[in-house]
């Protein structure tokens, strides 16, 4: 019609086919927009590869739509519909990368093999390896648990000591009372580093946890 599509231009163009009757039940709002979309859709040969970060969701659209997937779980056979309602089918990374968008790392999944697999819900990016802040142990916990179990939790609350930060290891029972017996508490613990109320308390802790010696030294 030469005429701009800025200004009234739209709203005159409006008036008049509602004056004359046109009708417009036939166009398409959304036509421009998607034309617009499709002129700038990535090459899916490009989202293909790794270190290409790109929405699951679309992705999987695209497989579909371009044949390099079929609507079908690729572990089980299943479908899109199961007990005559629909599922959403999952597409999964192989590898557990997220960005690694290479054909052959690729599946679609149900939910029921998903839940299966070591890449759902994050399961192989589990946080790392670190010693529990009581007693030492190796443990795999989210960053804010200190502790690997709740006895350790309940030792540390109660004030009990701390294996895994002790500076000094301890002699067996056995020994201590033998070389208190002998020598005394202050050059026991001058020996091991440490003073003489702090070998009063391993033998405190021994017992404890053992129970009481006869012929304790005092």
């Amino acid at each position: 019609m030469n005429a701009s599509s800025t200004g009234n231009s739209f709203k005159v163009l409006q008036k008049y086919v509602a004056v004359w009757g046109i009708p417009v039940d036939h166009f398409d709002r959304y036509a421009t927009t998607r034309a617009r979309s499709r002129a700038q859709r990535v090459p899916l040969e490009e989202i293909l590869a790794t270190g290409r970060p790109f929405s699951r969701r679309s992705l999987k659209a695209r497989l579909f739509e371009e044949g390099y997937k079929t609507r079908a779980c690729e572990l089980c056979g299943q479908g899109e519909l199961w007990r005559g309602k629909s599922i959403a089918l999952i597409l999964d990374h192989v590898n557990g990368v997220p960005d690694d968008n290479r054909l052959a790392n690729l599946r679609i999944v149900c939910p029921n093999c998903a839940a299966t697999l070591e890449t759902h819900c994050g399961r192989n990016a589990r946080a790392p390896e670190r010693p529990c802040a009581w007693c030492g142990d190796p443990m795999r916990a989210p960053s804010r648990q200190r502790y690997c179990s709740r006895r350790c939790a309940g030792r540390a609350r109660s004030g009990a000591g701390r294996p895994a930060t002790r500076k000094v290891e301890r002699p067996p029972l056995a020994q201590i009372v033998a070389e208190v017996d002998a020598d005394g508490w202050e050059r026991v613990g001058r020996r091991y580093g440490v003073s003489g109320n702090a070998v009063r308390k391993w033998v405190r802790a021994y017992e404890a946890a053992e129970g009481p010696r006869e012929g304790r030294p005092a």
